[in-house]
């Protein structure tokens, strides 16, 4: 046991400076580490003998000092009165686990500026919480008979945290960067398969002829689509996770997007870049409309919806099967021309427009 407790105290050294950044910590950084130990010594709660760990992790296992040694949780008890926790460094950016008492253990943690009290909340935890990992980050896809042609999925050990670095682009952070970012943003939660949002155009109807530089109103219908939400495009781009009401629908809003093509029997993609129209539908209703004020020019046009959550992202179905969300039209837009119309004996009544 003197020996086990010898090669723990080794480790406990090894624990408080083997991933440490070698630099005067800000205030940010002490917090930083404050709320790192506070998470830590709630995670080790649920943490005994048989919890996975990797050679040479330290952990408190029930109030015990924890060193893993082949892939498992060698313990050695603390002395009377002390208790194994979680510690904030001070000199530096990290933590380390050693026996102390509870009042030490606040005393050091509160010096950070962290209220022990308010810490446990996941939501303002700057770690990944055990409870949300998602195992099958570890599972490329490719174990289980994979179709041909199927591509490996990317795979993380805790769930693409930092993922971000790998790519050499500034964080979205709520903006819309025209040569493209990384958002570290989760996808947020799914609605149910019966809440799967949908849509479809009411006016004008497919094929429809309007007549040109003439005010018309486009109509969406939508279902399953708690509308009315929207943030800040400017600074919230992208900011939060997809959000579910209390009535199983995505939290959200539409847009009405009119693009114009060359023909009606176009069949090279549309450059996204270049539209003639575009609004997003903020109101909250089941069915919404965008008035196209003094209309379009003579042309074919598709006019497409764009449902999307409420920090702008598209929405998020439960399946990889199933229909769209949105809609698409095509319309014709002609001059208009003044003809006569006659009585009923063929005579000239008044002067009515039509689309020629």
């Amino acid at each position: 046991m003197k020996a086990l407790a010898f090669l723990l105290a080794i480790y406990v050294d090894f624990a408080a400076t083997a991933y440490v950044i070698r630099r005067k910590p800000s205030l940010s950084d002490l917090s930083f580490n404050g709320r790192q130990a506070v998470v830590l010594n709630d995670r080790f709660k649920s943490f005994n003998t048989s919890t996975p760990c990797t050679n040479g992790e330290t952990a408190c296992i029930g109030g015990s000092f924890g060193l893993c040694v082949h892939g498992r949780f060698s313990v050695a008890r603390c002395p009377t009165t002390t208790s194994c926790f979680a510690l904030p460094l001070t000199d530096s950016i990290g933590t380390s686990v050693a026996c102390t008492t509870e009042r030490d253990m606040i005393a050091r943690i509160e010096a950070t500026g962290v209220s022990v009290s308010d810490i446990h909340d996941p939501q303002t935890s700057p770690l990944l919480d055990p409870r949300v990992f998602s195992p099958n980050s570890l599972d490329d896809g490719q174990s289980d008979y994979p179709e041909v042609g199927q591509s490996p999925s990317r795979t993380s050990p805790n769930n693409f945290i930092n993922w971000c670095l790998t790519v050499n682009k500034p964080l979205t952070a709520g903006r819309q960067l025209k040569n493209g970012s990384c958002s570290p943003t989760p996808m947020g939660d799914i609605p149910a398969f019966t809440n799967m949002p949908s849509s479809k155009f009411q006016s004008p109807l497919n094929n429809a002829e309007i007549a040109a530089n003439t005010t018309f109103v486009v109509t969406l219908a939508v279902a399953h689509l708690e509308t009315g939400h929207f943030v800040n495009a400017s600074s919230n781009f992208y900011s939060a996770p997809q959000e579910v009401g209390a009535g199983g629908d995505i939290k959200g809003h539409s847009h009405v997007v009119i693009e114009k093509l060359a023909s009606m029997t176009q069949t090279t993609p549309t450059d996204p870049t270049k539209f003639v129209f575009f609004k997003g539908l903020n109101l909250a209703g089941d069915v919404l409309s965008a008035e196209v004020t003094n209309g379009l020019d003579e042309g074919v046009y598709r006019i497409a919806s764009v449902m999307t959550a409420a920090n702008h992202q598209p929405v998020l179905s439960p399946v990889a099967q199933h229909g769209s969300a949105d809609d698409m039209i095509y319309i014709s837009v002609k001059a208009v021309t003044t003809i006569p119309a006659m009585e009923g004996n063929g005579t000239p009544n008044n002067c009515s427009s039509i689309p020629t």
